[in-house]
């Protein structure tokens, strides 16, 4: 009994004591971790580029997110030689990735609300999956023509 409990509050440590990661940050991580490659070319606009992206992930609020994004190209305008046309090429496709993954990560949380209020609420949400909702809705077509 005593070993139980034991397990049981160091179980409690571990999990809720462990500071969280949240999926967010995962999807973001290798976006940031591309673009921090180039930070030593313009230090003031990755500083910017940076803690936009960690007010835009805490208060998921999109203005932040389009600074950041404005931040990020500025690095690579930063560049004096023509032939580096190359690290302006990489840090806009970043760039670009970083929107579509914002807004995706905006909007889940409202196509997760629209869902719940179908009339089988024992289906599985897959909230981080962008396409759940077209593949459920062809699924329910195709049985609605099977039937």
């Amino acid at each position: 009994m005593f070993l139980a409990l034991v397990l049981l509050v160091l179980l409690f440590l571990w999990f809720g004591m462990r500071k969280p990661t949240p999926q967010d940050w995962i999807d973001f991580y290798p976006v940031r971790k591309r673009i921090h490659r180039y930070s030593g070319l313009d230090p003031e606009s990755y500083i910017q580029f940076d803690e936009n992206m960690d007010m835009f992930i805490k208060k998921k609020d999109l203005r932040y997110l389009y600074q950041a994004i404005e931040s990020a190209r500025n690095i690579g305008l930063s560049i004096i030689n023509s032939d580096d046309g190359e690290i302006r090429d990489e840090l806009n496709r970043a760039a670009d990735e970083l929107g579509r993954l914002g807004e995706l990560y905006v909007n889940t949380p409202v196509k997760y609300l629209n869902n719940t209020l179908d009339e089988n609420p024992d289906k599985d949400v897959d909230v981080y999956d962008p396409f759940w909702a077209r593949r459920e809705a062809a699924r329910e077509i195709r049985t609605h023509r099977a039937g």
